[in-house]
């Protein structure tokens, strides 16, 4: 059963929210959609048509994340969308969950992503492109319901960074495969350092790394040994190797 979709942006600046809503504006107008905004910066008039919500202090990604997913509908899937993304084509969302439910399986799905990404965001091979946990970055994804009844939300014991892969990996061993499309694409802004610009402005590039080694050495302890092997393990091979 295809679900419908709620959009769902964590968004601090103006500088950046208001490119990605006036794009948004244009190319997928009515999908309902959340913000999590975090501080006040961005005013309540450049918001008409969002669901606003305060972001958690102090400030936490993940909880931010999980705030805003929280306050989807529960019969809804989620795209998730950060505010440097820029749509480049109408309707984007809607392909997005065609693509998405063209394979029973896949239960994460990113768009080919232009600009800043993984290799494999950045050059899908196909419409179905399947990847492993440290592939699938979450500039831009499609999460079906499926998932998040599956296996929760974030681990909040992640406060910034590779929470996605952690994500990915509990998908992964809940039975659903991660997926890039060649046949949707958005630009995905960076710094010249390559960094996103939100959280370049807010912390800069050196505590960025720090928080990014710290989120790393997290993935170590919960996952032990097993992580070398978990964090390119596809859904495929999982299966594989149980035989499926």
């Amino acid at each position: 059963m295809i679900r419908p979709v709620t959009i769902v942006t964590l968004s601090r600046y103006v500088e950046f929210f208001k490119d990605y809503t006036a794009i948004l504006n244009i190319y997928d107008p009515g999908v309902p959609r959340i913000i999590v905004r975090d501080g006040n910066e961005i005013p309540d008039s450049m918001l008409e048509g969002w669901q606003v919500l305060e972001g958690v202090q102090p400030f936490s990604i993940t909880k931010n994340i999980n705030k805003g997913w929280f306050a989807v509908p529960s019969d809804h899937d989620i795209f998730f969308v950060s505010d440097d993304v820029r749509f480049t084509m109408h309707d984007t969302t809607a392909r997005m969950q065609e693509i998405a439910y063209s394979d029973k399986y896949v239960g994460i799905i990113s768009p080919k992503l232009l600009g800043r990404g993984s290799p494999k965001c950045c050059n899908p091979a196909s419409a179905m492109d399947e990847t492993t946990p440290c592939e699938l970055w979450y500039p831009c994804v499609y999460i079906k319901r499926a998932v998040i009844d599956a296996i929760g939300y974030f681990d909040e014991s992640f406060p910034f960074g590779k929470d996605d892969i952690d994500f990915n990996i509990r998908a992964i061993d809940a039975g659903f495969s991660l997926a890039v499309t060649n046949a949707v694409s958005v630009v995905h802004e960076a710094t010249a350092t390559g960094d996103s610009p939100s959280s370049s402005k807010t912390y800069g590039s050196e505590e960025i790394r720090n928080r990014m080694n710290a989120g790393l050495e997290r993935l170590r302890e919960k996952y032990g040994e097993k992580w070398d092997e978990l964090q390119w393990e596809s859904f495929t091979a999982r299966r594989q190797s149980l035989g499926l």
